[in-house]
């Protein structure tokens, strides 16, 4: 009899493991599914966001505003997406990533209300505050999302999801020029809302928490016949990380938080200005408008090449090439007298943007841990929000002065030296602080 319930005990422990197995492998099929979800919300979330600089001419045409004003309104907007940035974060933390879907909801009303704008208060309110809640957060949740769904290969994970800023820049730039060329610019803000709407509700309610948070199977935390199961447990390891708050009190915080800030001073001064700037060299506007898509392209090569390479490099020293190469880009750009070099640099500077972003955040979850990964890295994007939120006004306040971007172009080359020698001075904390 004991002979029979030892075979029956084990029996049901192969049957647990077996099953286990299975629903292992078919999570991580998923995997794949919430991957693409989280490139097509981060697509549509950035490709309206950085359509902005098209929009650019227009609205201080039709209005009138000088190009600090013109770039308060993207600056408005960006300093309320500081906020939403930490809050989208902790609220993929504690209800799942689902909330996306929400999130495109409030996008397209924003985008709709927009196109109806004919005041500065009025876009200040829906395109400054509706749209930044709608968008703010998409991106903090994405990239926590597919980080906790690939623990193995967290840069490569990353780099595929931060692909989708390029994509979208690729493709939503050159989609609004056109409509502002065939039609105008309040007809292109209707077809972006409409956009938003069929693609981010969509993409959000594909999005599942990753297996390891929803799961406690003893049997496959018992199991380590194969790397799924190993990169399981490695997970749940590190879901023990630092929360919030013990981050904050770490120096290596602090500077990743400092990285996010300077690098998007360099990359928001190119993306709201590059195209009136090329407009003021005497360019055609639907051409100029094709460096952000030149930007763009490059960039989801960027995000694949630099992801990859941090996993197999060091997020390191993938981070501080990739961000002294943007310092020389900016340089370029002050002497580029031609479209050619325009086009160049759009070439060389969406390459290693797209590139910085991925070992920036692999870093985070090496450091602190996945627990907590949607708030850290929320925080991390405030820091960002604040540079995009900075960065275009302080362009546009130098270009008011100056008649020229030499000098804004020169402070993004500042940041980015900056930026290189902070992240060599990011290093593990010996402790997690109480």
């Amino acid at each position: 009899m004991k002979k029979d319930s030892a075979l029956t005990s084990g029996h049901e422990e192969n049957l647990s493991v077996s099953t286990d197995i299975k629903l292992a492998e078919r999570s991580s099929r998923y995997g794949w599914v919430v991957l693409g979800a989280c490139v097509v919300v981060v697509a549509v979330t950035f490709g309206t966001r950085y359509s902005f600089g098209v929009f650019f001419k227009p609205l201080e045409t039709d209005f009138g505003w000088s190009r600090a004003v013109t770039s308060g309104v993207f600056s408005v907007y960006m300093a309320i997406c500081l906020f939403m940035a930490p809050l989208g974060g902790w609220l993929g933390d504690r209800y799942g990533p689902k909330v996306i879907a929400v999130m495109g909801g409030v996008t397209g009303i924003g985008l709709l209300l927009t196109s109806q704008a004919t005041s500065l208060w009025y876009l200040f309110v829906s395109y400054g505050l509706l749209l930044a809640v709608g968008t703010g957060g998409t991106w903090s949740i994405a990239m926590a999302t597919a980080t906790k769904w690939s623990p193995q290969k967290r840069g490569l994970a990353a780099g595929i999801v931060n692909s989708g800023t390029g994509i979208g820049t690729m493709i939503m730039t050159p989609l609004s020029a056109y409509l502002i060329a065939s039609y105008n610019w309040r007809s292109s803000f209707i077809v972006l809302a409409l956009l938003a709407i069929c693609t981010i509700i969509p993409g959000g309610l594909l999005l599942k928490r990753a297996p390891a948070e929803r799961t406690t199977s003893p049997a496959l935390e018992q199991s380590g016949a194969t790397r799924r199961r190993v990169a399981t447990k490695q997970l749940r390891t590190e879901l023990e990380g630092f929360s919030l708050s013990q981050a904050t009190k770490t120096r290596s915080f602090w500077f990743l938080f400092l990285t996010s800030l300077l690098y998007a001073i360099c990359v928001s001064i190119v993306m709201a200005h590059i195209v009136p700037h090329a407009i003021d060299m005497g360019v055609n506007p639907l051409r100029a408008s094709m460096l952000l898509s030149f930007v763009g392209g490059t960039t989801i090569a960027g995000n694949m090449a630099m992801g990859k390479l941090a996993d197999s490099m060091g997020r390191k020293r993938t981070a501080v090439f990739c961000a002294l190469v943007m310092a020389a880009a900016m340089v370029w750009l002050t002497q580029s007298t031609s479209p050619w070099m325009l086009y160049l640099f759009a070439i060389v500077f969406g390459f290693v943007y797209g590139g910085l972003t991925p070992p920036l955040s692999a870093l985070l979850g090496d450091i602190f841990g996945l627990r907590h990964f949607g708030s850290l890295i929320g925080a991390r994007t405030a820091a960002w929000a604040i540079g995009f939120a900075f960065g275009p006004a302080l362009a546009g306040y130098i270009f008011d002065i100056y008649a020229s971007y030499d000098a804004a172009f020169l402070v993004g080359m500042a940041a980015m030296l900056i930026t290189a020698v902070l992240v060599v001075l990011i290093k593990r904390p010996a402790a997690r602080p109480r």
